[in-house]
């Protein structure tokens, strides 16, 4: 089992992934999704797991059509060190944010999340969670312990201002792939 692969699907799962048993055998696969004008991170994140896994991956890319102009592009992995993920992401099948999975990821998860939620502006910076209030607090102290400052914690929302926000985006300006890094423009 790659540790790399497992640190990179669980921050992928951070933001837009979502990572569940499928099919008759119910293997975990992990799913992204995105807007076509965004192809290019998307394709950036499938590099990046082909990249990090040990021997072949089986991947599927697909169009799901939407009602709008653009249609959605979505990819799907399997390996069996998914089932490690799962493990880490799923507890009685119910996702959840532990320390754990955030010691896991690092501030690669941090990019991830940002790549996914992240926005800035004049004033502020925001990164938004699909976690609950309590798996919020989580969130807190791992980007406090990761050296910044968030000033407003809501349900799954963080907002850092001033100097903590210029921080946050210039280091995440720094591992970010190019094509993300108009999300840090302020």
């Amino acid at each position: 089992m790659s540790a790399q692969f497992v640190a990179l699907a669980l921050s992928y799962c951070l933001g837009k992934g979502t990572l569940s048993l499928r099919g008759q055998k119910k293997r975990p696969w992990l799913e992204i999704k995105r807007r076509e004008t965004d192809l290019t991170y998307l394709n950036h994140q499938l590099r990046m797991l082909h990249k990090a896994h040990d021997g072949k991956l089986e991947a599927v890319s697909d169009v799901v059509q939407t009602n709008g102009f653009y249609d959605d592009r979505r990819i799907r992995v399997h390996s069996p060190d998914l089932y490690r993920v799962y493990e880490l992401l799923h507890f009685r099948d119910e996702r959840r944010l532990t320390p754990e999975i955030l010691r896991i990821v690092g501030f690669q998860g941090l990019a991830a999340l940002w790549c996914d939620t992240g926005t800035a502006t004049k004033t502020k910076a925001v990164l938004r969670s699909w976690a609950d209030a309590a798996q919020t607090q989580h969130l807190v102290e791992w980007v406090q312990h990761l050296g910044y400052d968030p000033v407003l914690v809501q349900k799954g929302r963080l907002e850092f201002q001033g100097v903590h926000a210029d921080d946050l985006t210039h280091d995440l300006r720094q591992v970010v792939p190019r094509c993300k890094r108009p999300t840090l423009r302020r």
